[in-house]
């Protein structure tokens, strides 16, 4: 009878992770195409986004006035070309470099852990964001959140979050987030994510993030993206992800994840990446000076 019990318990566990699977993969695919989407769209839609920042008049200071072969004047944009094709080769050679040590993470620890560890860097870049605020609002773009926020406030999204902040303060979770952005102080990588950022500001990428903001405006993609939420809390996804933070917590996923940063320090990943910035703004591959579009 205890062994009949016993089996039951274990075709019910199964059956319950099964179905979980199912969730959590549906949640990793849909996390990682708005990553795509925000942070790696500047190379897989280079091609349309070079003629964007040609008309916009990106580097158009390296367009010099030639005479041609029948006395005639012409505009050669060739050092513009090369300008644009070196923000392409950046995002290319830094998509390559991080190829290693993301698969040794995904090997090591499984997908989920990488897309939590993602998301922990971007939590890391609050700070840094503050700095975008004043650009933001000279555009525009802080009346948009604002409208943002009123609508997600009707939905009752903003509740649901207070509530979700309320469980992760409950099962600790905030007070990993501190230790966690204590840790990524202490080696330097919040000041690697703010040259980052000037970079892409430098580059015009900041820019084109708000106009891409506007476009999604524009064609409803903000009310589609509410209509999702909403539908994520009627089938009760957004209780399924508060039980595998407590399951993370539980596995020990959250100190496994400390860990590793700690061993990229030891083993001198960190320094090793610094100094792969340094070499790039060496020889020239990244640029020292800010050019105003």
């Amino acid at each position: 009878m205890h062994n009949l019990l016993l089996r039951e318990h274990q075709t019910a566990e199964r059956m319950l992770v099964c179905q979980f699977g199912g969730m959590l993969r549906w949640v990793t695919l849909l996390s990682g195409l708005v990553e795509c989407l925000f942070f790696a769209g500047i190379a897989f839609g280079w091609a349309s986004l070079a003629v964007i920042l040609k008309g916009k008049g990106y580097f158009s200071d390296h367009c010099i006035n030639t005479t041609g072969a029948n006395s005639s004047v012409y505009t050669d944009c060739s050092g513009q070309d090369e300008q644009l094709s070196l923000v392409f080769t950046i995002a290319s050679m830094i998509s390559n470099l991080l190829t290693l040590p993301n698969g040794f993470f995904f090997d090591h620890f499984g997908t989920m852990a990488t897309r939590i560890l993602a998301m922990m860097q971007t939590v890391g870049l609050i700070h840094t964001l503050e700095q975008c605020l004043n650009r933001m609002q000279t555009v525009g773009l802080i009346h948009t959140l604002e409208q943002c926020l009123n609508r997600m406030q009707t939905v009752g999204l903003i509740h649901t979050l207070e509530q979700c902040l309320n469980r992760m303060q409950t099962m600790g979770l905030i007070h990993t987030l501190e230790q966690c952005l204590n840790r990524m102080q202490t080696m330097g990588l919040i000041h690697t994510l703010e040259q980052c950022l000037n970079r892409m500001q430098t580059v015009g990428l900041i820019h084109t993030l708000e106009q891409c903001l506007n476009r999604m405006q524009t064609v409803g993609l903000i009310h589609t993206l509410e209509q999702c939420l909403n539908r994520m809390q009627t089938v009760g996804l957004i209780h399924t992800l508060e039980q595998c933070l407590n399951r993370m917590q539980t596995v020990g996923l959250i100190h496994t994840l400390e860990q590793c940063l700690n061993r990229m320090q030891t083993v001198g990943l960190i320094h090793t990446l610094e100094q792969c910035l340094n070499r790039m703004q060496t020889v020239g591959l990244i640029p020292h000076t800010r050019t105003v579009p």
